[in-house]
């Protein structure tokens, strides 16, 4: 959960920075508590994220999804188109490490805020692409989803909850309506040269 004493004890954290020992918060609803699970949950994925998401401007889920791709990981991106050209936006650094992007072209927004980390169809179609025959890896797929946008007003301003399962019913339907979209969003960002400075 997200709420109005989540940054009760900020300062706190930011002084903690730098400890080898990370902090453990008293506050029950400390937002840096719950970004750091979201972080630790990308942290483990191997092949694959797909994220659709409204806006992004988290420089720590930045920082997740800059080390997944350093990985090896695949990042595909949906955003609606309107938030990602606006100043303070990751999507564009993340188009530049590599990530791929789509959008619609349409009135309505694209509102979804989830991500799905290697669901095992996705797995296998990418060890496909990259030619190995093996059986991949076992991983542990599973979903963010939830009310929040992944920036700093939707995780300090703003009464929001995010919801991190490895229910796989709900992963499989997720993952279905990314696929589905990604087909129909022909729009897509490139990298701009003048934007490599971010990455």
């Amino acid at each position: 959960m997200f709420n109005e004493n989540g940054y009760e004890c900020i300062f706190q954290h930011h002084k903690n920075v730098n400890k080898s020992a990370p902090l453990k918060c008293k506050n029950v609803n400390c937002s840096q508590n719950s970004i750091n699970r979201i972080i630790e949950t990308i942290d483990k994925a191997q092949y694959c994220i797909d994220m659709a998401m409204f806006t992004f401007n988290s420089t720590e889920l930045f920082e997740a999804l800059k080390q997944a791709m350093a990985r090896g990981v695949q990042l595909r991106i949906i955003c609606e188109n309107s938030r990602a050209f606006k100043a303070g936006t990751s999507i564009w650094m993340l188009i530049n490490l590599g990530a791929m992007m789509r959008g619609p072209k349409s009135l309505s927004l694209m509102h979804h805020k989830f991500c799905i980390i290697d669901e095992e169809l996705r797995v296998e179609e990418i060890c496909l692409e990259r030619g190995r025959r093996t059986k991949p890896n076992l991983c542990n797929s599973c979903i963010i989803n939830g009310s929040a946008n992944w920036t700093i007003r939707g995780f300090g301003g703003n009464w929001e909850n995010i919801v991190i399962t490895t229910n796989n019913v709900m992963i499989k339907e997720l993952q279905a309506e990314f696929n589905r979209m990604w087909k129909a969003f022909t729009i897509s960002l490139e990298p701009v040269e003048d934007m490599k400075m971010f990455a």
